[in-house]
């Protein structure tokens, strides 16, 4: 078994350059990123650190182990949350403390680690299965500061770091799949510079606030809905699939047929999941398209209208101003009068 040792007195700056040590690879930076990308029968895949202000920072594995492997968490005088989620592949998690049972995580859940405990905590992973985590490494004190939260505050965060003294592991055993599709978009961005370190900022923090309402609803049986991993799991499918082609006319039933779940339980899962019913969930796509396409094309707006699937210019428009507070010519004439 490989064994890795992290210091979390400062996990952005040592995370990578702890995983090169033992598994080796290439270790570039871009910007404030760094990347190390590993291809030897040890790992195949890369290791993503992305630290951004006030004490929050993002790692993401996508990569499969040739070995076991023990990744070692030390403790220090910080106090640090890691917020892991599991968007594929599977692992354990143990408190170094006497006595501790291992926890299973599995797809779709999520696992609050407390570093403040003496003990520390190990996290395996075995060998041969893809890995696909996103970890938000969070700072207490740094974090408080930023968002002047005090101790006395009646906050889920102070919560998490007076039980992690105590219990190190707050494992989160109902599957979470609206984390997942907030994943998905984190990993989805392609700006470069502020415009990335923004949207990534921004996007680290909305999952964080998933994982602190998963942790206050956790237990709650007035919070939990009638709908199973495998009913969310093909809505997602299916959100996917509309994703690859938003032009085609989709209908309700359509989707539902190739689902294999009924219009209701496909509705419920789109609202619950995206907060948009399925007809509304696919004009949201649409208008991104028409978007990308006026700022990106010099199609005219007739020809965008009917290149993102709508049959009506005004209707079009109408909608288009409703989300941009621009109509269609109006934005492309705003943007490229900004971008010469």
């Amino acid at each position: 078994m490989l064994h890795i040792n992290i210091n979390d007195s400062n996990p952005f700056v040592e995370f990578l350059e702890a995983f090169q040590k033992v598994l080796g690879g290439e270790l570039k930076m871009f910007d404030n990123e760094q990347l190390l990308s590993v291809f030897n029968k040890k790992a195949q895949g890369h290791l993503k650190c992305v630290p951004c202000n006030g004490g929050v920072g993002l790692i993401e594995f996508d990569i499969s182990f040739k070995e076991d492997l023990c990744l070692d968490i030390n403790t220090s005088e910080l106090n640090f949350l890691y917020f892991i989620y599991s968007l594929d592949g599977q692992f354990k998690v143990e408190s170094r403390a006497d006595n501790d049972d291992k926890i299973f995580i599995k797809k779709f859940e999520s696992v609050i680690i407390s570093l403040e405990r003496p003990s520390g905590n190990r996290i395996y992973f075995e060998a041969g299965q893809k890995l696909n985590l996103t970890i938000i490494a969070l700072n207490g004190q740094l974090y408080r500061e930023r968002h002047k939260i005090t101790i006395k505050n009646k906050d889920p965060l102070n919560e998490l770091f007076a039980s992690g003294k105590e219990n190190p592991i707050a494992f989160l055993g109902n599957c979470d799949l609206k984390i997942a599709e907030f994943v998905k978009e984190l990993q989805a961005i392609t700006a470069d510079g502020l415009i990335r370190k923004i949207l990534i900022e921004n996007k680290i923090n909305e999952i964080l606030a998933l994982h602190l309402q998963h942790f206050l609803d956790y237990g709650n049986s007035e919070k939990l809905i009638d709908l199973s991993k495998g009913e969310l799991t093909k809505a997602m499918d299916i959100s996917d699939y509309i994703k690859e082609q938003p032009v085609q006319p989709h209908s309700i039933d359509s989707l539902s047929a190739k689902s294999g779940l009924s219009p209701a339980k496909l509705q419920k899962s789109f609202k619950y999941l995206y907060g948009y019913t399925v007809s509304d969930y696919v004009r949201h796509l649409r208008l991104l398209k028409s978007e990308d396409l006026i700022k990106t094309t010099d199609l005219s707006i007739s020809e965008i209208v009917y290149a993102v699937g709508f049959n009506s210019r005004s209707y079009f428009s109408k909608i288009f101003k409703e989300k941009y507070q621009y109509s269609p010519k109006q934005y492309q004439k705003l943007f490229r009068v900004t971008t010469v």
